[in-house]
């Protein structure tokens, strides 16, 4: 692996621990808002309280299982750990380089896949392929999960 592929590698995987910390922080904060102003509709008695009763136990049992704030915070995590890799190539051999984002790459976590393209061309774009970027297209779907992840990547 030369050089500059190993920094690209750690470049994406930081804009993806960064993007995915985003989107679960986001996650987490929305369905807790849905839970609050169902809640206080059903206190106040306004619409239908077995349908709200019923949105807010499945918003709740999703948070529980999914567990959108430990993911952000996880995610987080990692991603400081591909930043101090991106601030510190020029003191690292390659191979010191290589072993260290190996060593890091072990606590990655598992990635959206809605995510990964929109991980690419920012990553892609940091490195300074801005060509390479443009030629990437993102769907409709990726675009909405990369914009409420905070880093939807223009195309020019």
């Amino acid at each position: 692996m030369t050089r500059e592929s190993i920094l690209f590698n750690v470049r994406y995987s930081f804009h993806i621990e960064m993007m995915q910390a985003t989107f679960y922080n986001r996650l987490d904060k929305l369905l807790t808002f849905v839970q609050i102003v169902l809640g206080s509709a059903l206190f106040a008695s306004y619409g239908s309280a077995p349908l709200f009763g019923g949105i807010i136990a499945v918003i709740s049992v999703a948070s529980f299982i999914w567990q959108p704030g430990k993911a952000a915070m996880m995610c987080e995590t990692q991603s400081r750990k591909m930043k101090e890799l991106i601030n510190k190539p020029s003191g690292f051999s390659d191979e010191e380089l290589h072993s260290a984002y190996l060593r890091a790459e072990e606590s990655d976590n598992h990635t959206l896949g809605l995510l990964r393209d929109a991980a690419h061309k920012r990553a892609l774009i940091a490195s300074g392929c801005s060509a390479e970027a443009k030629a990437l297209s993102l769907s409709f779907p990726e675009k909405i999960a990369a914009w409420f992840a905070g880093d939807l990547p223009k195309d020019g």
